[in-house]
């Protein structure tokens, strides 16, 4: 960041955030509040941040309650520091992004398939202070937060259905394409002042920064696992609003299980790469997969009919 953006002169700062996930959304937030507040104090010393977001997705904020529920993705847990930074936004937990997910009351570690320890949060942990919630839900909250607030505001530019190709460094400037059905497809660049990666593991900008600075490192080969995510009702025996780390579900896995909004569950099950994966639960057939389940997983009363589906 350079020197005069640092010192505020008071000009219009261009920010192009790259990435609409919850992280890019939450910085987009935080500017445009900035902005007012400045205005409220009549600060010409401060700067006004200029925010365009640019993401090849769609605007999950346009979505109904039907349309998200149709895209569910996958669950991340918010702890301290994320929920203490929704939460330094007036309104923004409570009014958009609660409802949308569930405030984990439970913790089961199952150490083999049918050994397990059960911790109540509620007795360990402060209140609210450990929330789980879909991926795509959070930038539903988000976004639509920004909508609400932001949308016919002159400094707040978004560009879903826009993917980022290509930074130029030395120009200070991103090439991007745009996606949709309808759209424009030729290239154009983006000039920026200030730019945010939040585009995730395989990032345009993250790259960009390791051929500008070759005195940084960074190397990303393999995860070493194998997985497959899925949403599952929620069994009889397990207590709503809990969290399961399962070294043993099913033989050779360790499983991550949260719990989702309409008592679902979203499960992950990973495979290390450096031992096979039974046959069975290679298979095409609903029905081996789910008898391999009936026979190897003995933890809870799953729907191992469903699990095969």
């Amino acid at each position: 960041m350079s020197e005069d953006i640092r010192s505020g002169t008071g000009r219009k700062i261009r920010v192009l955030i790259i990435g609409a996930g919850p992280s890019g959304l939450l910085a987009a937030i935080l500017l445009l509040r900035r902005n007012a507040a400045a205005k409220l104090e009549q600060s010409p010393e401060k700067p006004v941040y200029e925010i365009t977001i640019v993401d090849p997705g769609i605007d999950h904020g346009d979505l109904d309650f039907a349309n998200l529920r149709r895209r569910r993705s996958w669950m991340i847990g918010l702890s301290f520091h994320g929920i203490k930074a929704i939460r330094s936004v007036p309104g923004l937990y409570e009014d958009y992004v609660k409802a949308s997910g569930v405030d984990l009351k439970n913790f089961t570690i199952g150490l083999t398939n049918t050994f397990k320890i059960e911790v109540d949060l509620t007795k360990t942990l402060p209140p609210e202070s450990v929330f789980s919630i879909d991926r795509n839900f959070i930038c539903a909250a988000l976004a639509r937060y920004l909508n609400t607030n932001f949308k016919f505001s002159a400094e707040f530019i978004p560009r879903y259905n826009t993917k980022a190709l290509f930074v130029d460094v030395e120009k200070k400037r991103v090439v991007v394409r745009s996606t949709g059905k309808g759209l424009d497809d030729n290239d154009m660049h983006l000039d920026y002042d200030l730019l945010l990666g939040c585009d995730g593991i395989r990032s345009v900008v993250r790259n960009s920064f390791l051929i500008k600075h070759r005195d940084f490192e960074f190397s990303l080969s393999d995860t070493f696992t194998a997985s497959k995510c899925m949403h599952l009702k929620l069994p009889r025996d397990v207590k709503e609003a809990t969290y399961m780390y399962l070294s043993a579900l099913i033989p050779n896995s360790t499983s991550f299980i949260m719990p989702e909004t309409d008592n679902l569950l979203n499960a992950v099950i990973v495979f290390p790469k450096n031992k096979p994966i039974a046959k069975d639960l290679l298979s095409e057939d609903p029905s081996v997969v789910s008898a391999y389940f009936k026979k190897h997983s003995k933890m809870f009363a799953l729907d191992c009919d469903e699990i095969g589906k």
